[in-house]
């Protein structure tokens, strides 16, 4: 008995000394750069044990020390690494210059996958090419860069706001904005524009609607999967200090006359802002009523440039610095930028922490991103009210007071309007309008905006096979604005302009928006002979909150002091009160099969439930599918020296949109009406629009097709994608008898389509020597849409612009259409002048233009590398489509633009024109016939036929220019300190060509952040290049 006990315990003892041995491993496998690489083959030499790394490229597998662990995989090239004491290993492997094929792309929820893999299109777009501009907003850094994305800039503010459309819109009336995925979390667009660009590692756009069967439906119209940078894998830390300097000029201004100053029919007036008075002769000329004291105020009549020396020279200064360490990221952004407008101004300082640790089988990561923004602009819309309220042409827009100033008029010379003579509020020459400068000053819109980001990530690999991750986030903004007004007041004794008293008054308003999500998913992977299976499923829950808060003092009692208590009477509303809450529960799965490394096939399905429809409407499923194979690899016929790899795919989905209802549009609900709550009187109206309980979400259903090519050596890289949208159920408002209380109600009812093909080529190593070396990446878009149905008996609906100038949803037309006045025209075209007048009339009936947004959109992108100088361009043109400038009406009617001097204002006749031939009833051609009156056509009938301030939006522009050059280690010398210094001049926007009828301002710009496309006004800014400077110092 003894003896057996004895052998029991020394087989005990030989089982844990083996066991203390032998145990699991875990890691990590990275590149080079620090970034994880998925699919790497883990096998322990000698043995048939192995595993493979997971799409964030951890793994874990038995070893013990001593022992060899072989990595190896395609695009990598094969290392062994030996087993030590410990259990945690960060393994670096050096990646082969990758093919298109080789790719790893970040898809739906994070996971990467080898680009061969996918059935659907998608774009990747490292750090360095996104940020060689050096762009304060990131979606600048796109720009040109993606086929099927189109990127345009609204306005060239201190906000640098843009409009981002991928394979153009999914809803004529909804939001057509790109999803917004930041380190895995969903969140709303309008974030994008407050990271700082260099805290991105890269962007992958997921172009189809493909993702949305896993995202949701916010995906719907694409995605953006912005990846931030992450500590390094070393212990080594590395710090990064950068500074840019960039400073900003107009480069395009409307086309003005100037040969005719002020006054009307040729006559002069001194203080008139018509400039259709006689032509300019050099004279000396009185401007303005004079002084009371009888003081007057001569100048030379001839014209000068003080309209294009009103703005300044903008200036960006940008300071960053960031901290790359084992396991940790820390950055600090501050960013200053002064605008072309005298005084706006906005600061943006920014901060991110990004952490990550393993703890065996578990892994955690979290991120936290604050950026705080104070900005101080012209306040538009207060002079705007002021204008209206005293019945002043011209109403909107600093522009307006600026450019339909006379050429003959000194502006800069009123700019110390305190002091000036001549520049005050009651001296000013205009009787019609403002010194620009008091406008300026007088009314000044004033925020903050703080934005916090946050994530936590914890994943556990449960097994080899099978990964649980959750993900909690949260996504906060609060806004403050004030609108001030210091108000100006007439002076009697001195007033000579007849200018009445401007209110002082201040608003202040406080929006809070705040959103709480939580996803939970696993995964589960299984290889079996030759197939691959992959596996996922899950839940996501968010909350959505919205409130805004708003007062207003629309009388101040001392002046200057801006103060909502600073008043007599009631408070205002300061535009408005308001709260929602709006929740949506999700489940979502997808299945994927892969053949030996050349086929694979993916369904995907998911559920939504959302609180803002009603019960029986407010759950929805939609599937999809998509597929790949790689026919070089599946057919070995299809490879050799001209065709190195081949890969079809097909993909197809249904998607459903429910965004464009309001959280509480299908209940009755009541607001404070305006003027109440005044003192103890209480007042509410109810909506003007008749609840619509059985409206439905939008119905999305897309197809695509592509292949994809590497050829001769995998030098050139193609890929084609043709893709098709199929949209039914739009919800639209349509108008409603006014008998029944209401005005209007939403419906499912529209239909349309859009269709396009994607053309992508890369050139690698063109010319590749020691010192040379040239590339060439390309891409173009072509987009076109149809509408299909609006509403029975109803063929057209107004999407936005102007009631003579509009984008309109219309039937057999593409989304969206310009819609505008036009002269009458007979059959032929010809447009119908008077007999006796020869002035043509106006259609009361709007015409159709052309479509509003590109038909074609080309980027070229060539680079040439000499040793370490790297010279980088990108082009862009965008065609097809046309554009309406608001303020070509307005200039019109001041008589100050171009086309208003046509035949040095003499009588003239109207180009294409007929009359009707009393004697033969027939129409003629018109040679002889002008028009009785210049003034009174070109501010009259002119100015009421839209289609005279429609032009071709086409465009060629050299969005980009860097050229960038890295020190040599060389030259630093044996110091130890900096590791690397880069300096880069950059441009952009540095040229733009557009065709002769475009004489108003950038084509790509858009009053508003709507679908409308193409209409410009007063309120936006002229267009710039911008030209400046970076340093970067690696430590």
């Amino acid at each position: 008995m003894k003896k057996r006990l004895l052998i029991i315990i020394h087989i005990l003892v030989l089982h844990i000394a083996v066991f203390a041995q032998t145990g699991v491993i875990t890691g990590t496998i990275s590149d080079e750069n620090g970034e994880p690489v998925p699919g790497i083959s883990i096998t322990l030499k000698g043995t048939k044990t192995g595993t493979s790394a997971d799409q964030t490229g951890r793994f874990s597998i038995r070893a013990k020390k001593g022992d060899i662990i072989i990595l190896s995989g395609t695009g990598i090239e094969t290392v062994e690494y030996p087993i030590g004491n410990e259990v945690q290993y960060n393994w670096v492997v050096k990646v082969k210059s990758k093919t298109e094929s080789e790719v790893v792309i970040t898809t739906a929820l994070g996971i990467r996958r080898q680009q061969r893999d996918l059935g659907y299109s998608t774009a990747i777009v490292k750090n360095e090419l996104l940020t060689q501009s050096s762009p304060v907003n990131a979606a600048n850094g796109l720009q040109g860069k993606i086929s099927g994305v189109n990127i345009a800039t609204m306005n060239n503010s201190v906000f640098e706001n843009v409009k981002i459309n991928i394979r153009g819109i999914r809803s004529l009336t909804g939001s057509n904005d790109p999803l917004l995925v930041l380190d895995g979390i969903q969140t709303s667009l309008q974030y994008f524009a407050s990271v700082n660009p260099n805290d991105i590692a890269e962007i992958t756009v997921l172009k189809g609607s493909s993702a949305a069967a896993i995202y949701g439906p916010d995906a719907r119209n694409g995605v953006l999967v912005v990846t931030t940078k992450k500590g390094s894998r070393n212990n080594k830390p590395e710090v990064t200090f950068s500074q840019t300097f960039q400073y900003s000029r107009i480069s395009f201004y409307p086309k003005f006359q100037e040969q005719f100053g002020s006054g009307g029919y040729g006559s002069y007036v001194p203080y008139e802002n018509w400039s259709w008075g006689p032509a300019f002769d050099g004279s000396q000329k009185v401007l303005g009523a004079p002084l009371i004291d009888g003081t007057e105020q001569r100048v030379q009549y001839s014209p000068n440039n003080s309209r294009k020396e009103f703005f300044n020279t903008g200036v960006t200064r940008q300071t960053d610095f960031s901290l790359n360490a084992r396991d940790l990221f820390f950055s600090v952004q501050q960013v200053n930028l002064n605008g072309i407008v005298p005084g706006d101004q906005n600061k943006r300082t920014s901060m991110r922490l990004n952490a990550s640790r393993e703890f065996g089988r578990f892994k955690l990561n979290t991120g936290i991103n604050y950026i705080r923004s104070d900005f101080e602009i012209f306040d538009d819309n207060g002079m705007s009210a002021y204008n209206i309220s005293n019945n002043v042409g011209l109403n909107n827009g600093l522009l307006n007071l600026i450019f339909n100033t006379p050429a003959h008029v000194p502006l800069k010379r009123y700019k110390d309007w305190h002091n000036a003579p001549f520049a005050g509020f009651d001296t000013y020459f205009n009787f019609y309008g403002l010194n620009p400068y008091i406008a300026l000053d007088t009314w000044r819109q004033l925020g903050r905006k703080d934005d916090i980001l946050s994530n936590l990530e914890l994943s556990w690999k449960a097994t080899d096979a099978l990964q649980f991750t959750w993900r909690a986030a949260n996504t906060y903004r609060h806004e403050n604005d004030k609108n001030i007004s210091s108000g100006q007041t007439a002076n009697t004794a001195i007033n000579v302009n007849g200018n009445t008293s401007i209110p002082g008054y201040v608003s202040e308003s406080s929006i809070t928006s705040n959103r709480l999500s939580s996803e939970f998913f696993g995964s589960f992977v299984k290889k079996v002979k030759a197939f691959r299976f992959t596996a996922v499923g899950g839940t996501y829950v968010r909350q959505s909150e919205l409130k805004r808060i708003g007062i207003s003092n629309s009388a101040l009692v001392v002046p200057g002091l801006y103060s909502v208590n600073n008043r007599s009477g009631e408070f205002g509303g300061g535009g408005g009160n308001l709260y929602s809450r709006t929740r949506m529960f999700s489940l979502f799965g997808s299945l994927s099969v892969g053949y030996s490394n050349w086929a694979s096939v993916e369904f995907t399905g998911r559920n939504d439930k959302v609180s803002w429809l009603t019960e029986g409407n407010n759950s929805y499923f939609y599937p999809g599918v998509n597929a790949a194979i790689v026919l070089s690899d599946a057919i070995p016929g299809f490879k050799g020296k001209v065709f190195n790899y081949t890969k079809l795919r097909l993909s197809w989905n249904k998607t459903r949109n429910a965004d464009l209802v309001g959280p509480y549009e299908l209940q009755a609900t009541y607001t404070a009406s305006g003027g109440f709550p005044y003192g103890s009187l209480a007042g509410y109206t109810a909506s003007n629009n008749l609840t619509s309980p059985g409206i439905k979400p939008e119905s999305i259903e897309t197809y695509e097709a592509g292949v994809e090519l590497n050829l001769f050596q995998n030098k050139a890289a193609v890929g084609i994608t043709y893709y098709r949208n199929n949209m039914k159920d739009q919800i639209i408002p349509v108008t409603v008898s006014r008998s029944t209380g209401f005005s209007s109600t939403k419906l499912n009812s529209a239909s349309f389509y859009n269709t396009g093909l994607e053309l992508d080529l890369t050139l690698s190593n063109l010319l590749k020597s020691k010192d040379w070396n040239i590339g060439f990446t390309g891409n173009a878009t072509y987009n076109q849409s149809k509408v299909l149905s609006i509403y029975p008996g109803l063929d057209r609906i107004q999407i936005g612009g102007f009631a003579n100038a509009s984008n309109y949803a219309y039937v057999g037309k593409p989304a969206m259409t310009f819609m505008v006045k036009d002269y009458i025209r007979d059959s032929a075209g010809h447009i119908i002048v008077d007999r006796a007048t020869g002035l043509p009339s106006v259609n009361p009936n709007l015409v159709t233009m052309g479509r509003t947004t590109p038909e074609w959109t080309i980027g070229l992108s060539p680079t040439v590398s000499w040793k370490t100088l790297r010279l980088s361009v990108v082009a862009e043109f965008k065609g097809g489509h046309l554009a309406y400038g608001r303020i070509g009406n307005e200039m019109a009617w001041t008589g100050v633009s171009a086309a208003t001097a046509y035949n040095n204002r003499e009588r003239f006749v109207i180009p294409n024109s007929v009359y009707m031939d009393p004697v033969s009833g027939k129409y003629v051609e018109n040679k002889t016939i002008t028009i009785n009156n210049v003034t009174d056509f070109y501010t009259g009938v002119y100015r009421q036929a839209e289609t005279n301030f429609m032009y071709s939006a086409n465009s060629w522009r050299i969005r980009e220019v860097s050229l960038s050059y890295s020190i040599p280690k060389k030259l630093l010398g044996a110091q130890k300190l900096i590791q690397s210094a880069d300096l880069a001049l950059n441009a952009r926007n540095l040229f733009l060509w557009v065709p002769k009828s475009n004489q108003y301002t950038d084509p790509d710009f858009n009053f508003d952040a709507g679908n409308s496309n193409g209409v410009s006004t007063a309120t936006i800014n002229p267009p710039v290049r911008t030209m400046g400077a970076t340093l970067t110092v690696k430590f």
